[in-house]
């Protein structure tokens, strides 16, 4: 067997557990969506991003990979000429999954900096109810209306020969494509213009995102500490008969709030006392 052919099905063996790995945990999900913490919609929106990723992966492999290391090309030669539905439905569903993708990304970062520093009250009033539903389905709609610019335009299966440094050099291969290539320009260049931007807010959100966890992480671990080294004073639970041990210590740090309000106060009482 060829070595480039052993790399091909690497991958390919690679990517199928992956996807089995990643449906289990949609099923898993789905199943227990009523049930904390699936109930959240953290969640909900990791079963629409969850779809886009599976959906791109496998549509990418049977119209797009396969072909372009040579396998069954004869097939999507004979069915992919200039104006068939093939070819059409190969480049416009796969820039439109992938589209999906990044938007799903994108709204799963807006969820995560929203819930660190929003009140709940507030976050509750973002995510809740509709809204959420609103956004899954713009996220999939904005997708649909890039697949729908692609209808006029054309494409088609080329056979050619690949002597490039890939898993597929030194073999004819099927390539999808379009057929005028100033349109090709033009979509590629659109395709860059939107992911790009989006690409580059994501990472600024989770960039956040981890570095205001690390910051109650650590806050958190000062806050037991600081409970754990102080002489405690005790309050007795009656329902659970539970000591819970407030430090002089954590009491200032509480006393020094200020201007947060008693939601916030609330939570920090907690941090400080329950290791929350």
């Amino acid at each position: 067997m060829p070595f480039t052919q052993m790399n091909q099905i690497i991958l390919l063996i690679f990517d199928t557990i992956s996807i089995i790995i990643y449906i289990l945990f949609l099923f898993t999900i789905i199943v227990n969506r009523k049930q904390q913490p699936f109930q959240s919609e953290f969640f909900r929106l990791s079963i629409s991003l969850g779809v886009a990723d599976i959906a791109t992966v496998i549509h990418s492999y049977i119209f797009v990979r396969f072909p372009s290391w040579g396998w069954d090309k004869d097939w999507f030669l004979r069915n992919g000429s200039n104006g068939s539905f093939l070819p059409f439905y190969a480049i416009s569903v796969q820039f439109a999954l992938s589209f999906s993708q990044h938007l799903g990304v994108l709204l799963i970062g807006i969820n995560r900096y929203s819930r660190i520093v929003l009140k709940q009250s507030s976050y509750d009033k973002m995510w809740s109810g509709r809204k959420l539903y609103i956004a899954v389905a713009l996220q999939w709609f904005l997708a649909t209306v890039w697949w729908a610019t692609m209808i006029p335009q054309d494409f088609n299966y080329w056979n050619c020969y690949n002597n490039a440094t890939s898993l597929s050099a030194g073999h004819f291969v099927a390539t999808v494509d379009f057929t005028e290539e100033s349109v090709q320009a033009i979509y590629y260049a659109l395709a860059f213009a939107l992911n790009v931007p989006i690409n580059l807010i994501s990472f600024a959100i989770y960039a956040v995102v981890f570095i205001l966890s690390i910051k109650y992480t650590l806050k958190r671990r000062h806050c037991q500490v600081g409970v754990a080294e102080s002489t405690p004073s005790t309050l007795v639970n009656a329902g659970h008969s539970r000591r819970i041990a407030i430090s002089s210590r954590a009491q200032k740090r509480l006393a020094s709030v200020g201007t947060m309000n008693v939601e916030k106060q609330m939570m920090l009482t907690l941090l400080c006392t329950n290791g929350y």
